[in-house]
């Protein structure tokens, strides 16, 4: 099947005018072939700007007539995608599970393959044949709620759903189908916390192709969203909030204590590789005044109208405009972090002959969130001798396991311990995974160790292809190969 990598489509935009005389009307673009350009059914000029490296080119726009302010119009900008959209992630048949369709994921109406499923972030309105070629399919799908277009999402492969709750469909190619049914099947019972924690749940339909936090998306960062980027702890920190009073409601306020202590360790070793003075560290990274923060603070003095003696005690300056750490670290219950912490301290003690007194009862009643934690607290000793991480495999099998957060830091513990035999492995994951927090530790710890350094730059060459283009530009700074990405 020839695919030519590219989309074509129409957007209208409903514009509002916010002073009088306005004439032109400016948007950003990249990678865009623009074709026409309609302003109230009536054909308007256009220009595109000078291109840049990534920021793209702005599209101005000559309205054809002059607005006033409070004025609306419909702006219908008709224009083709680039095989070069760094937005658009196209997938080849041999990348995909069932190796027959190539596979298109990106962040309306579209017409495909009549053997192909296009799925949106929106509320699917029903498919038809398309009748200028009835080898094809037109979906269509409505949004009824406003969102930012960072939420604009689109997905077209080989997909089938499963049912795993009464509003909540899991979609995935055939043969995933089933398995990523059993592993989303707690889907409605966490919609149902989060209503009772943050409200009705508007969306209607949840369908799914990812969880918990993106449960929360719902509420903190689709309903509201950080209107610039320098807010962006807006939008996540209060997901990350409401992600783990939805754990706390599911498997106990131990383990939401559990979490929020994991996630002090991975910002405290955030601020050692960048430094605790570090300006990217403060939670507004800008010295600028914040406007929108501001906003948030304004709203929380009156929401808690009976608590601003509380809230005058906060030194907001620093909590917002100072790099480094917290000024306050809270007291978290440590009883399920205790057992991982005593379980790692065994192993970094352990001398060879101590090596017979571990067995695979030690993680028995762990669950996968504690044996992460495990892991996490190893790689942050010395790397263990080869004789610690084979005998670690021998009687806990983390080889066999399909979790990755488990298997990522497994293997960059075996890679650091210059465990020859853990290369294969680690090289697999690195590339047929997509996401960057696991593909860049990988390549980077693979890159360092001698033996497996000319197998990881191949490894990449091959598969950089199939990555996005931003990691694989990043991953080529890490192996030295800058300039040289497709």
């Amino acid at each position: 099947m020839a695919v030519s990598r590219s989309l074509r489509g129409t957007a209208a935009l409903t514009v509002r005018s916010e002073r009088d005389n306005l004439t032109s009307l400016v948007l950003d673009t990249k990678d865009l072939t623009i074709q026409k350009v309609v302003v109230n059914n009536q054909v308007a000029q256009f220009v595109l700007g000078q291109q840049h490296s990534f920021k793209g080119a702005p599209l101005e726009i000559t309205l054809p007539f002059h607005l006033r302010k409070g004025q609306d119009v419909i702006v219908e900008i008709s224009f083709e995608t680039s095989p070069r959209s760094s937005a658009l992630q196209w997938f080849t048949p041999e990348q995909t599970s069932g190796k027959r369709h190539p596979f298109l994921f990106s962040q309306c109406q579209i017409s495909v393959p009549s053997e192909l499923v296009a799925l949106m972030s929106a509320k699917r309105d029903g498919d038809l044949l398309d009748p200028e070629d009835p080898s094809r399919k037109i979906f269509r799908f409505i949004q009824n709620v406003p969102i930012p277009s960072y939420l604009v999402a689109l997905v077209v492969g080989a997909l089938e759903s499963r049912v795993i709750g009464p509003r909540t469909l899991v979609w995935a190619e055939k043969e995933l189908v089933d398995k990523s049914a059993y592993e989303f099947g707690e889907a409605e019972a966490m919609l149902k916390i989060a209503e009772d924690l943050a409200g009705p749940y508007v969306w209607g339909q949840y369908d799914l192709l990812v969880i918990a936090h993106e449960i929360s998306h719902s509420w903190t960062g689709n309903l509201v969203t950080n209107k610039t980027w320098e807010h962006f702890w807006l939008n996540e920190g209060h997901t990350v909030y409401l992600e783990r009073r939805i754990g706390g409601r599911l498997f106990g306020e131990q383990f939401r204590h559990f979490q929020a202590l994991g996630g002090w360790r991975e910002l405290q070793n955030t601020i050692n590789n960048l430094g605790s003075t570090n300006e990217v560290t403060n939670l507004i990274p800008s010295l600028k005044e914040s406007i929108v923060t501001e906003d948030w603070k304004t709203f929380l003095y009156s929401y808690f109208k009976d608590k601003v003696n509380v809230l005058n005690k906060v030194d907001w300056n620093t909590w917002m405009h100072t790099p480094g750490m917290p000024p306050v670290k809270p007291e978290y219950d440590t009883t399920l972090s205790n057992a991982c912490v005593a379980l790692s301290q065994r192993w970094i003690k352990a001398t060879e002959s101590d090596l017979g007194s571990f067995s695979s009862a030690d993680i028995n009643d762990m669950s996968s969130h504690q044996v992460t934690e495990f892991l996490a607290l190893l790689m942050m000793e010395n790397p263990l001798p080869v004789s610690h991480v084979r005998r670690m495999q021998e009687i806990y099998d983390f080889n066999a396991t399909n979790n990755s957060e488990i298997k990522f830091r497994w293997l960059r513990l075996c890679i650091q311990a210059k465990w020859e035999d853990a290369i294969p492995l680690a090289l697999k994951m690195a590339t047929e995974q997509g996401r960057l927090k696991f593909i860049r530790p990988l390549f980077k710890d693979l890159y360092k160790f001698e033996k497996s350094r000319d197998q990881t730059i191949s490894a990449f060459q091959q598969h950089k292809i199939s990555m996005h283009p931003v990691t694989a530009m990043l991953v080529s700074k890490d192996l030295g190969l800058e300039g040289q990405t497709a």
